[in-house]
Formats: C-alpha cells, sequence, structure tokens
C-alpha cells in the first residue's frame, strides 16, 4: 500500500504559528512591565522605598530561576504544546489570584493597572489555545520534522561549550542592564527630568516599540551578514554612554532611549539565534531553559542592587544627582557585555568555533 506522502506547512501557516506563539508570550511580558508606572504610587500611598519597589519587581524573577529550566527540560520532555498551555494558564491564575481580589481596599486608586494587566495575561492563554489546535492540525495535515526522542542528562549541561556560556554571560548582564532599569524609568524620569508619568511611560516604551519594529529587520539583516558576535558588541556599546547621558546631562531622552531601543532590538536578535547554532538541536529547550534561569539570577540581583543604590543615594525629586549611582551599575553592565562579545568573537573566529560569525543565508561555515 502506497504511503501519503504529506506536504510541507505552508509560509501562511508557519506564520500564524508564529503570531500566537507570539500571543501567547504577550501578556506575561505585559504584566512583568505593569509596575514600572506605578513606582511613584507605590512610594506615596504605601510608603515604599526604592529598594521594596526592587525586591517586589525582583520577586518575579525568583521563581524564574528555578522554574525556567525545569520548563526547558518539560518541552524536551512533553513537546512545545502541552508546555505551552502549562504556561498560559499559569499567566492568567497569577494576576488572577493576586491582591485585587484579597486586598482590595488597599488597590483603591492603583488597582485598575493590574486588572488591565489581567486582561492582557488572558491572551497568553488564548494564544496557547489556538497553537495547540493548530499543531493537531498539522500532524495530521502535513509532513513535521521527526521529534528527538533523546533524554536530556544534566551532566550535558557542562558540555554546551566555551561559546554558550560567553552568551549565557551577555544575556546576563545585557538583560540586567534593561530590566531594571525599567523597574525605575517612570520614577526616574519624573523625578530627575521632570516629566510627566505619561511621556515617562512613553519614553520606557520606546524599547518595546523599537523591538516591534527593529528586532526582525536586525534578524533579517544578519542572516545575511552573519558576524552576530561583531553585532553582539556594537550593541553592548550603545549601553555603556545612554545612562551617563541620562544621570549627568538634560539632554532630549530621545537620544539616550533611541540608542538603548537599536541595543534592545538588535542584541536579542542575534543573541537567542545564534545558541541553535552551538548547542543539539534536541538540546535547546535545556539550553534555552539554563540560560534564561541565569539571565532571571541577573534580574533578580541587579533589581535588588539598583533599588538599594536609589535608596542609599536618596534618589527622588529634590535630589535626583542620587540616581547616577544606579546609572553607573547599568553603564558597568554595558562595558561587561562588551568584554564577554569580544572574547565570544575571538572563540568563534578561531578553531572551535561554530560559524556565528560566517554563516550566512548565501554561504555555509568556512
Amino acid at each position: 500500500m502506497t504511503e501519503t506522502v504529506r506536504p510541507e506547512p505552508s509560509r501562511l501557516y508557519r506564520w500564524l504559528v508564529l503570531v500566537f506563539v507570539s500571543l501567547a508570550m504577550f501578556g506575561s511580558y505585559y504584566a512583568y512591565d505593569a509596575l514600572s508606572p506605578l513606582a511613584d504610587v507605590l512610594k506615596q500611598q504605601l510608603g515604599f522605598t526604592d529598594l521594596d519597589i526592587g525586591f517586589l519587581q525582583a520577586i518575579y524573577s525568583f521563581p524564574n530561576i528555578f522554574t525556567v529550566l525545569i520548563g526547558g527540560v518539560i518541552i524536551d520532555r512533553i513537546g512545545l504544546r502541552k508546555a505551552l498551555m502549562i504556561f498560559g494558564v499559569l499567566s492568567v491564575i497569577g494576576p488572577a489570584l493576586n491582591s485585587p481580589t484579597w486586598a482590595r481596599a488597599a488597590y483603591a486608586h492603583w488597582r485598575d493597572p493590574f486588572l488591565i494587566a489581567l486582561g492582557f495575561a488572558a491572551l497568553s492563554l488564548v494564544g496557547a489555545i489556538v497553537y495547540w489546535f493548530m499543531e493537531v492540525w498539522a500532524e495530521k495535515n502535513y509532513s513535521l520534522g521527526k521529534v528527538s526522542t533523546d533524554k536530556v542528562v544534566f551532566a550535558d549541561l557542562w558540555k554546551f561549550g566555551v561559546s554558550y556560556w560567553l552568551i549565557v554571560a551577555l544575556c546576563i548582564v545585557f538583560y540586567s542592564a534593561i530590566f531594571p532599569f525599567q523597574t525605575f524609568a517612570v520614577k526616574f524620569f519624573m523625578e530627575a527630568h521632570g516629566t510627566s508619568r505619561e511621556f515617562g511611560g512613553f519614553l520606557s516604551s520606546m524599547l518595546t516599540l523599537f523591538a516591534m519594529i527593529a528586532t526582525p529587520l536586525f534578524g533579517l539583516w544578519v542572516d545575511r551578514v552573519g558576524k552576530r558576535a561583531l553585532l553582539m558588541m556594537f550593541g553592548s556599546m550603545l549601553l555603556i554612554p545612554v545612562y551617563l547621558m541620562m544621570g549627568y546631562t538634560h539632554i532630549n531622552l530621545y537620544v539616550p532611549m533611541a540608542m538603548m531601543g537599536v541595543a534592545f532590538s538588535l542584541i536579542p536578535a542575534v543573541m537567542w539565534p545564534s545558541v541553535a547554532y552551538i548547542v543539539d538541536g534536541a538540546k535547546l529547550g535545556t539550553a534555552y531553559g539554563l540560560m534564561t534561569m541565569i539571565q532571571n539570577i541577573g534580574l533578580f540581583g541587579l533589581n535588588l542592587l539598583v533599588g538599594w543604590a536609589n535608596s542609599y543615594s536618596h534618589a527622588d525629586a529634590s535630589n535626583p544627582a542620587g540616581y547616577r549611582l544606579g546609572m553607573w551599575i547599568f553603564s558597568v553592565l554595558g562595558i561587561l557585555g562588551v568584554v564577554f562579545a569580544f572574547l565570544l568573537r575571538q572563540r568563534e573566529l578561531g578553531p572551535h568555533g561554530h560559524g556565528l560569525e560566517t554563516i550566512t543565508t548565501t554561504r555555509s561555515a568556512a
């Protein structure tokens, strides 16, 4: 009996899968960003210090230190469909058993933003559900790649290679220079630069706006030119001056935020796909999980550190210079990013390279 040959998924179908997987991630990112515009409100209404605010944001990262590695293993074991559904359900449960139900009175003035966050988190579940049905349909109608059945051995974590660990190090310092800044960004813009809450929120959102537009464009570009470690070096260099510009000058804030937006678009577009060149496909879920776990260690620590720095320096509207210590911390992280990207480039140009600098859409690794 002749076996029916199934076609591969169409380009349109692949794009639809990408859209709904991205939607599943979108809600959790919105919930994470919901705190920043309320930092000064927490200070005024509940007496929070910057250390308290940093600790509150750090709490978001703390469980991820453990769960993302486990999640990577789960993806390798049970597949993306089931893992994404679990993620979507948790994204909704978190904001929905949260404070608006058990401390309604305390949230009389700033509860609504968190209810909005709940609405966006629900989109994560919608994306996961749609993806579930799309994958089931695809399994019946399309020819899909074989799923690896290799079991993850934790001893393999130490065999990912030097290039992988340099990318992980860059990941830590890069995101630690971005997200903890966003924790205090709106408060910083209001108190150190006299902006309104709305304009401060817009400035902070420029990073997301840049990422929406520029990240896929940078991805297309790097596929054509290679030079991935070199581009990560350039992106890290952009971070060094932006914080000092904001801390010591009254430059138009569009300038440093645009520079940060370019870095925030360029480095992720290059960094995350680079892991796939270095780690065996059967271990990618674990590799990304480990990378994100260590990233969250950095986010947990830096939110606390910058919160402490602001409180120690008495940073507020009456003392804008108090924010400078935190700005120096972020700039040093940019310097470390340049160092790790430089070491990665040296490694990749040597005999143990994986082609990060040479692989393009038009030619193979040299």
